[in-house]
């Protein structure tokens, strides 16, 4: 009980004798200045715990590693020549190549357990990150009520879910407007980290790839659809106008038959060339599907890291700040209970 009373005055504060902090509606500095002033032996003595404390949690801080790569995330630019013209556009929709957002996409469910069930070679195994994060054999609390009172369907959903949020929340990453994509990962080996991270640069590329070939495939049977269409139309536009050249055959002349000429004309004229152009785009797209080639530009790869992340140096100082601002509260809150 001696120690405990000893304990708290130790750290409670002293109190200047004005009472007045705010003076007229002014801050009374005199009141900060004699805190200050009778109390600058007990704070020096919590700036020292502040330390101490702060050195001891060093030791409870698991090192962490970074694995990071910069991609570019090129638009598909191949195929696309013919789409800028202005009749094609109108068929097709304004098809262009444009470039995948990354950072939508590192974000879905599908692609982060793609990640998660994906066997990387760490520390001499073959494991997933579900593997990795083993919470079965967790000491947390609540990993092991979970256990316990969860199915077994039900315990690797939890699995999965807390693989999903471990992940997210080892990673950083940004998006520019030139398509720049910068990605870190921080874990506690720096293997593990370089190997994810490897897989995520993989992973995304393979998502861009699949995905200009399944649009290219997409627009591909949209416009062999449209081409049956225009082969249709030419057939009729030709008979049309076959039967105007039966029934005219002397239109040339007359003014109102050969404006109907003209007009007949065209229009078989107009849709041989969406033909011309169908044909020539369907077989772009078809280059396209069979894309199998990078298509993120990779400006800077993972590489293992033999540095820590979270320096020390940056830590003990964080520490020092958060440990004193803690004991400095206790003991305000101590000197208005005395």
């Amino acid at each position: 009980m001696n120690v405990l009373t000893n304990l708290l005055r130790n750290l409670s504060l002293n109190k200047p004798d004005s009472q007045i902090i705010v003076n007229y509606s002014e801050v009374n500095l005199e009141y900060f200045a004699q805190f200050f002033h009778i109390n600058s032996r007990k704070i020096k003595r919590l700036f020292k715990a502040s330390i101490f404390l702060s050195f001891l949690s060093l030791f409870l801080i698991s090192p962490k590693y970074s694995s990071s790569f910069i991609v570019l995330n090129s638009p598909d630019s191949e195929s696309t020549s013919l789409v800028n013209t202005s009749l094609l556009s109108q068929i097709t929709g304004g098809f262009s190549g444009t470039s995948i957002s990354l950072s939508s996409v590192i974000n879905t469910n599908d692609f982060v357990d793609s990640i998660i069930f994906k066997e990387n070679f760490i520390n001499g195994n073959s494991i997933n990150l579900i593997e990795y994060f083993d919470i079965k054999n967790s000491i947390n609390p609540k990993h092991f009520l979970y256990k316990n009172i969860l199915n077994e369907k039900q315990f690797n959903e939890y699995e999965k879910i807390h693989a999903r949020k471990k992940l997210l929340d080892a990673c950083k990453y940004s998006e520019d407007e030139y398509s720049i994509f910068s990605f870190s990962i921080s874990l506690k080996e720096n293997e593990a980290a370089y190997q994810i991270a490897k897989s995520i640069m993989e992973n995304l590329n393979q998502f861009t790839i699949d995905t200009i070939q399944n649009s290219a495939s997409e627009k591909r049977i949209y416009l062999e659809k449209r081409l049956i269409e225009v082969k249709s139309e030419i057939l009729s536009s030709e008979k049309i106008l076959n039967i105007f050249l039966d029934d005219n055959k002397d239109f040339l002349g007359s003014p109102k038959l050969q404006i109907e000429y003209n007009k007949l004309k065209t229009d078989v004229d107009i849709n041989y060339q969406i033909m011309t152009q169908l044909v020539l785009e369907i077989e772009l797209l078809k280059s396209s599907e069979l894309k199998d080639n990078t298509q993120l530009v990779v400006l800077e790869s993972p590489n293992i890291s033999e540095f820590r992340s979270n320096t020390l140096l940056v830590l003990f100082l964080k520490n020092i700040i958060l440990c004193f601002l803690c004991l400095f509260t206790i003991s305000v809150m101590l000197s208005r209970v005395k």
